[in-house]
């Protein structure tokens, strides 16, 4: 009986030394393959300038499966197959085909996308996103300068063109009021994109979630279709929405600014009640986080009365001058409705702006759009632009609110108007 229990000891301790050995072999592995990320992706990300091909979001889930398998493997992609995100030249190859061959619809729908954004990677982002997401609060605190951004709603090449009118994610703070998906025809490219600058910029890129990041909506308005035609099955359309789950609710810029989706809630009055909502849930139809991503300003109401979208309410200026008070900020900025000028400020105080950017919406409503850019002091400037490809030409002069264009795109013209 000793000698066995002798032997059983030897055995546990021998396992208990291969068990720290083989942990100790992963993460020196892991910190090589994070060194020589960092060596070939140190220079960052700008979009538009993509004419030296540079792969920048590569290896980035390759070494997080490295250094976590168990909670990020995946049955068809192991630790020894390097992964590479997709760059902005494989979306832009993908958008421009989309538009001239029906065959490679065809390919899409049998073959994936193309070899740099398989299923097995849209997973592994997801999955890493996710991760990322439900570590961070209901209301994410971010820094000044920043940029504040509305529906984007599929329309890829225009988010391209926010981007080089508002700069890269490497350079300056981005919060996104939701809304990415549906309406448009490249919902799927928007959101890898998005995903992608999450993963590359945790800390600079802030993702809210918008009434249409929900499983409902996006099988009624056209995500859910994008997902099959483009994949050929629902499994990134799941992928996607299982990020949706746990996207924030809102943020608050400087402990000044509250940014949300929609509006505010009768049930959610303070900060502190927004930030105990339980979120990595499908989108309720009733409830704080339902009102927060549905509500609407109305010049028309005082307080709060049932809104005429069937969900959320609308809220005056009452309400809106309360809860800015009783929290401590001095103005609201959200989304979810469509302004012909890009943005509009609500009631005569301006205690709450609308920002939309998604130029021309749905190619037929012919509006601006705009982003928000709130330097160090939280000053706002707001950036103005028409539907991509034509060129934007920014004003200096922050006391010019006439936009400028190029003489040689009268037709289709773009204006970057700071006021």
């Amino acid at each position: 009986m000793v000698a066995a229990s002798w032997r059983e000891l030897d055995a546990a301790v021998a396992a208990k030394r291969a068990v720290a050995t083989a942990v100790s072999a992963m993460a020196a592995t892991a910190r090589s393959l994070a060194a020589r990320a960092a060596a070939t992706t140190k220079s960052g990300i700008v979009v538009g300038e993509m004419a030296n091909g540079s792969r920048g979001w590569s290896s980035v889930i390759f070494i997080l499966r490295a250094a976590f398998p168990p909670r990020l493997s995946h049955r068809s992609c192991g630790v020894r197959a390097q992964l590479h995100l997709p760059t902005t030249t494989s979306f832009l190859k993908r958008t421009r085909k989309s538009t001239v061959s029906p065959s490679v619809e065809k390919r899409w729908r049998h073959k994936g996308l193309d070899d740099e954004a398989s299923l097995e990677e849209v997973h592994g982002l997801c999955v890493y996103v996710r991760s990322l997401l439900i570590e961070e609060a209901n209301v994410v605190v971010v820094e000044s300068p920043v940029t504040i951004c509305g529906d984007i709603h599929g329309q890829f090449q225009d988010l391209l063109e926010l981007f080089k009118i508002a700069g890269s994610p490497a350079d300056t703070n981005y919060v996104f009021l939701g809304d990415y998906v549906d309406r448009g025809r490249d919902s799927v490219e928007v959101l890898e994109l998005l995903l992608c600058y999450k993963a590359k910029f945790p800390k600079r890129v802030t993702l809210l979630r918008g009434n249409h990041e929900c499983r409902q909506i996006t099988q009624i308005y056209g995500f859910y279709d994008e997902c099959v035609a483009k994949y050929g099955s629902p499994t990134v359309w799941r992928d996607c929405c299982s990020v949706f789950d746990v996207l924030n609710v809102s943020a608050v810029v400087e402990g000044s600014v509250f940014c949300v989706h929609g509006g505010l809630s009768p049930l959610a009055r303070t900060m502190d009640q927004v930030a105990t909502i339980d979120r990595a849930v499908e989108l309720p139809t009733e409830g704080a986080l339902c009102d927060l991503l549905w509500s609407d300003p109305s010049e028309d109401a005082e307080d709060f009365v049932v809104s005429n979208r069937g969900a959320g309410y609308l809220f005056g200026p009452r309400a809106a001058a309360t809860f800015c008070r009783v929290n401590r900020i001095d103005w609201i900025a959200r989304a979810h409705q469509l302004v012909m000028d890009g943005y509009k400020h609500h009631f005569d105080d301006k205690s709450v702006v609308t920002v939309w950017s998604a130029p021309n919406y749905c190619g037929r409503c012919g509006n601006l759009a705009s982003v928000l850019r709130l330097d160090s002091h939280l000053f706002q400037h707001f950036l103005t632009f028409r539907q991509a490809p034509s060129k934007a030409v920014p004003v200096d002069d922050d006391k010019n609110t006439t936009p400028q264009f190029d003489d040689d795109d009268d037709d289709d013209r773009r204006a970057a108007i700071f006021l």
